[in-house]
């Protein structure tokens, strides 16, 4: 028998001319529309397979295995150039510069109708020509053929298209870029966080007496990024900064984030240190000082959040989450500003959108298993995940306890039903006792569909066959491939019992 462990509409302004539009400040030129492009393969890879030796054990797959993987490092392959023609770097200029929105001045977006006059926050001149709101100041607009809001000219109307569209739930708006730029993880959670801060704080004020304050430099920096404010100059944590961009992070020039152990450990013993959020608020930077990004460590986050997770998993739940934000050991602005959305969606989730991605979930997350071929596969980018989840069931000794007084692969299917379904998974199909199926299960919000099927108890028990490419190809309403999950219990060579799950495909 196995052992229970231990335990309203305003006055019509004046006319608005066109010499009050204003091109953004900052806009790039041809000089700074490219960056040198970098190229690598891995040039390492090693993968563990791992057996537990027991008589009757199943033989666990390579996902297994804890020990940490070999750095990768990269190279340029030759034959791939690092230089744009001159041509290209100066048509692609000339786009980015035709599809960036132009402001109005502050004085004379004053003029105009205030935005809580309307439901959806557009405001109007005493021609009733129509303007929007966004954080990094007001344009003009209509409504085009599409239905879309596109911004306008009162003196031409031979303009390049430029949309966009309302933040759901305010009376803020947003540029919305061309369809056919490729979509950023990291880049669209900073763009969408600092859009929620502006709303939740919309009129944030650089305080004379902020903290932040004395990071300042009077000298304009020689090296590393900064923002000025106020005529001093302060440095952020290294990320693309444009034209379009909604929030920065200012450093602390007594802590400057990198690798995870330090981060973390500044986060338990020194917050004060943490960076601050800057945002671009009516063309000027402006910090919060009533809010901090971090309230807490990221391993306090996980425990709090995912209650049943094993200590080890939440370390190492929570260096994996640091490291794929910015798809490096070294974090950056924008993989701070993911990391803050996916904590702000785990702690709040009645009130945020869950972020896109594999941070937006644990177990997707896990890592697939690693094919052994001839040649030796070279991962396109590093692989930040996880080889594997554990639960401690001596945070569920209750269902535990049950399972343990009379074990089966069928009660172990049960088992993980219950933890599953306390840590807030919706239990879709929880296999009965006189069947060998999977669990199935999803989160609210989330689009995939998660199938766990465990390894058997005993050698006497048969678990089910290991699913076809058919059935791994199966969708929930069409929405998404289903992620299959092994699961089953483990004795470590502590003694220490833990439930654990890894990704089968």
């Amino acid at each position: 028998m196995l052992k229970p462990p231990k335990p309203g509409a305003g006055t019509v302004p004046s006319d608005i001319t066109p010499s009050s539009l204003r091109p953004q400040a900052g806009a790039p030129d041809g000089n700074a529309a490219y960056a040198d492009l970098h190229f690598g393969l891995a040039d390492q890879y090693k993968a563990h397979l791992h057996s537990t030796g027991k008589p009757g054990a199943p033989d666990l797959p390579a996902a297994i295995d804890a020990q940490p993987q070999p750095l990768q490092t990269f190279e340029n392959p030759h034959g791939l150039a690092h230089n744009t023609p001159v041509e290209l770097r100066y048509a692609d200029a000339q786009r980015i510069v035709a599809e960036t929105p132009v402001y109005l001045a502050a004085q004379d977006a004053a003029r105009l109708t205030p935005a809580s006059a309307t439901e959806d926050g557009v405001r109007y001149d005493k021609h009733r020509k129509t303007y929007v709101d966004t954080a990094r100041g007001t344009v003009m607009v209509r409504k085009n053929s599409a239905g879309q809001y596109q911004q306008v000219f009162a003196a031409t109307r031979d303009v390049p298209t430029v949309l966009f569209e309302r933040i759901a739930g305010t009376r803020l708006w947003r540029h919305k870029p061309p369809g056919n730029q490729p979509a950023d993880e990291a880049t669209d959670a900073s763009q969408t966080l600092g859009e929620s801060l502006l709303s939740a704080h919309p009129g944030p004020l650089n305080l004379r007496f902020g903290l932040w304050r004395d990071w300042a430099r009077s000298v304009r920096p020689a090296l590393g990024q900064h923002i000025e404010i106020d005529g001093h100059f302060y440095p952020i944590v290294r990320q693309d900064v444009n034209a379009h961009s909604l929030l920065v992070y200012l450093e602390n020039p007594l802590f400057s984030p990198a690798l995870y152990d330090a981060f973390e450990y500044m986060l338990r013993d020194h917050p004060s240190l943490q960076p601050r959020y800057a945002l671009m608020n009516n063309n000027q930077w402006t910090v919060l000082d009533s809010v901090v990004p971090f309230e807490m460590p990221i391993t306090q986050y996980i425990a709090r959040t995912f209650k049943s997770l094993a200590d080890r998993s939440v370390s190492a739940l929570a260096r994996a989450m640091f490291n794929q934000a910015s798809r490096s050991e070294i974090i950056t602005g924008t993989g701070l500003a993911l990391l803050n959305r996916v904590l702000h969606y785990w702690t709040h989730r009645q009130l945020h959108k869950a972020p896109q991605g594999q941070l937006a979930d644990p177990l997707l997350m896990l890592r697939r298993p690693r094919a052994i071929t001839g040649s030796r596969p070279l991962p396109s980018t590093p692989d930040y995940g996880l080889s594997r989840l554990d639960f401690d069931p001596a945070r569920f000794a209750q269902h535990w306890n049950r399972f343990a007084s009379q074990p089966s692969t069928a009660r172990l299917q049960q088992l993980f039903s219950e933890v599953l379904a306390d840590e807030g998974y919706v239990i879709e199909h929880a296999a009965p006792e006189d069947t060998r199926g999977d669990v199935r299960f999803h989160r609210d919000g989330i689009d995939q569909v998660f199938a766990l099927r465990v390894y058997p108890v005993n050698a006497f028990d048969d678990a089910g066959p290991v699913p076809t490419e058919g059935e791994r190809m199966r969708t929930r309403d069409g929405v998404s491939d289903t992620v299959w999950l092994r699961g089953g219990v483990q004795v470590d060579a502590l003694g220490q019992t833990t439930l654990f799950v890894v990704r089968e495909s």
